[in-house]
């Protein structure tokens, strides 16, 4: 192996590397940048989708195509999903919508961190079809959401709105200055009770 690496003999340095990158399971491939930040803990599934490299060092892009590997950056983030009919043309457009939205907003809200606006354009595929079912999303395109799975909100681009560059700009906007009103993102049900 032609990197750096530490003995197996070496325990507590090997705890305290894992400790710090949080690892949580083997193997795991962890993407460092020269300064030793983070460039990602998902190297395998970077790998594994690039196996030639063609985006190495894999680092985070503004807007992504929705997949199953950003599951968890759903549960634990608001996301703002771009839904297409997944014709390449059309993740195209969403990519091209939502750039300049998501750069903007990544510059301005960079020290916020975990908790930070995410934005994926999505397709017609089991992953979207999973994240429409999950949040109750009408099957239709295309529509935008933000969705906020742990505060269980959601919020939804007006129906009618033309999608923009513009108009997706304002909707996140006054999401960010909490000038939305948030849906729950399952139907509230109310029990049916009999009266004798």
């Amino acid at each position: 192996m032609p990197w750096l690496s530490l003995a197996w003999e070496e325990k507590d340095a090997r705890h305290e590397l894992a400790t710090i990158l949080e690892v949580k399971g083997i193997p795991t491939l962890v993407i460092l940048a020269p300064d030793n930040s983070v460039i990602t803990t998902d190297g395998r599934t970077e790998l594994s989708e690039d196996p030639d490299l063609e985006r190495f060092p894999w680092r985070p892009q503004s807007v992504e195509v929705l997949a199953e590997r950003h599951m968890s950056r759903l549960q634990e983030s608001p996301c703002l999903v771009l839904f297409t009919d997944g014709e390449t043309t059309e993740l195209q457009f969403g990519r091209d919508v939502l750039l300049p939205v998501a750069e903007e907003y990544l510059l301005e809200h960079s020290q916020e961190g975990s908790l930070a606006l995410q934005f994926f354009v999505a397709g017609e595929d089991e992953v979207a079809d999973s994240v429409r079912d999950f949040a109750c999303l009408e099957d239709v395109v295309p529509l935008v959401a933000i969705l906020d799975l742990s505060d269980g909100a959601k919020f939804l681009l007006e129906e009618g709105v033309e999608v923009s560059t513009a108009t997706v700009h304002n909707f996140v906007t006054r999401y960010t200055n909490e000038k939305l009103s948030p849906l729950p993102i399952r139907p509230v049900t109310t029990s049916a009770t009999n009266t004798s």
